[in-house]
């Protein structure tokens, strides 16, 4: 909280330079011209993704609402990369890691820099242990993979068992040239049989 009480013209509530409130992992692949994340959508053919801190994707995602409908992805690309340069230099920054997508393109930014631009990435956890499962099955197939197949891949259980801590709820976002599309949420199903004496099996061999 930022507001004096003294002031009565100060919001109320303020953004939080501790973050409390946190989203685990953004996965996003391209699969045949087309590319899949996790979710606000700017404009027709534009996604953001953003993990962290909850406050500040919100912030963010209600500042991006103001932007015209008609612009490209570097434009949005140029837009979050000051709003998140102005936070930084302001000793305020946004605790995210965030997705730009776009037919053909994905871009990934932190807090403290822009990060790249491939056919494939994540954000978290995933950045460090599903990622190098997705490069698996999907490097070099960006342009032959179909979007039923792109759906399996995001949605398969062992991404979600090495995230320990997300929930079994998850959205994908699907962005093609006819637009924009964010599913609801779904639940995974989930089971730990496969887990079942791993310790003692470990320990024998």
């Amino acid at each position: 909280m930022n507001s004096s009480p003294n002031n009565f013209n100060a919001p109320c509530v303020s953004s939080t330079r501790q973050s409390i409130v946190t989203w685990t992992s953004v996965r996003a692949i391209k699969f045949k011209g087309i590319v899949m994340a996790r979710l606000h959508a700017v404009g027709k053919h534009i996604v953001i993704g953003a993990g962290g801190d909850i406050s500040g994707f919100s912030e963010a995602r209600a500042s991006s609402t103001s932007l015209p409908r008609a612009l490209g992805p570097a434009e949005v690309h140029n837009y979050l990369s000051g709003f998140i340069y102005a936070r930084r230099a302001n000793m305020n920054p946004l605790w995210n890691l965030w997705l730009v997508g776009r037919v053909f393109l994905i871009c990934r930014h932190s807090f403290l820099v822009l990060i790249c631009a491939k056919q494939m990435l994540a954000t978290g956890y995933s950045a460090h242990i599903a990622q190098p499962l997705l490069l698996r099955v999907v490097e070099g197939c960006e342009d032959t993979l179909e979007e039923v197949e792109a759906c399996k891949i995001l949605e398969e259980q062992v991404l979600f068992h090495r995230d320990v801590r997300s929930i079994d709820q998850y959205q994908t976002t699907t962005i093609t040239a006819a637009g924009v599309h964010i599913s609801e949420s779904r639940k995974l199903k989930t089971s730990w049989s496969f887990a079942e004496e791993y310790g003692v099996r470990v320990r024998t061999q």
